[in-house]
């Protein structure tokens, strides 16, 4: 099976050889800012109604993996003249019920999501099952260098700030 590309540079540099890409680390995560506020689905898309905005991009595409389908979405709804085209995967907020729901509220408004930021900036093989469990569940598809860049983030003594606050406001 060939392998998919999913790590940002696997991603966004064929994107780059005919389009003009912006890939901006959301406020909170990556090496991004990581101010001290409450992080939610109106923040963000705030965010990325001011960074067009700023770059005066009138219209543009948008793709969204998990939040940032989300966000995508949420921005589409509310600009809707604002977006060229919409390409989601795997979005955040779609679906009737979400899987094990219950472990994942549990998950999400105790220590355990602290710990497991932790955990994963230690244990490179966490890192591993983490994205092939929540994102991925492929190990053919998964790059040994997406494994890494995502660890190397996840060192950050605050890392896990804008997913904990974002979801911990989510009911």
């Amino acid at each position: 099976m060939a392998s998919v590309p999913i790590s940002r540079s696997e991603i966004i540099e064929p994107l780059a050889e005919t389009n003009r890409v912006y890939a901006p680390d959301l406020p909170g995560y990556g090496l991004s800012d990581k101010p001290d506020i409450e992080y939610s689905l109106s923040f963000y898309i705030d965010f990325l109604k001011q960074f067009m905005d700023t770059l005066n991009l009138g219209q543009a595409s948008l793709i969204g993996l998990s939040l940032g389908g989300g966000i995508s979405l949420g921005f589409t709804l509310g600009y809707p003249m604002r977006v060229e085209k919409l390409i989601l995967v795997y979005v955040w907020g779609i679906f009737n019920k979400l899987p094990f729901r219950r472990l994942f509220y549990w998950y999400t408004q105790t220590f355990v999501n602290e710990l497991s930021y932790k955990l994963s900036s230690k244990c490179r093989m966490f890192v591993k099952w983490t994205l092939l469990n929540s994102l991925f569940g492929d190990l053919d598809q998964l790059s040994e260098e997406l494994v890494d860049e995502m660890q190397e983030v996840l060192k950050a003594s605050n890392a896990g700030k804008a997913f904990m606050s974002f979801h911990r406001g989510v009911k």
